[in-house]
């Protein structure tokens, strides 16, 4: 991507850094907006599959839309971790 960009290593590095110390320091109060608006349920899903029928998608577990985006949020920061951006 630096390359395509014709942009330099560190610059993009900095950068990148700066997006990710602002998804980590700002997405939390955005999940408690939308933990304010009360209920909102939201559904994983996963694929079912009938001998004959094919596969089709269908409900699996039912969890709160702001808990869904805190596990996503978390699973996110741990990845960013790991490739040491934060």
């Amino acid at each position: 991507l630096v390359d395509i960009l014709d942009v330099k290593q560190s610059d993009f590095k900095r950068e990148a850094k700066k997006i990710a110390e602002t998804y980590r320091d700002e997405l939390p109060s955005y999940i408690e907006s939308v933990r304010k608006l009360g209920d909102i349920k939201f559904w994983t899903m996963k694929q079912k599959t009938k001998i004959g029928s094919g596969s089709r998608w269908v409900k699996n577990n039912e969890i709160d839309f702001a808990d869904a985006l805190e596990k996503v949020y978390h699973m996110r920061i741990e990845s960013l971790s790991k490739l040491q951006w934060l």
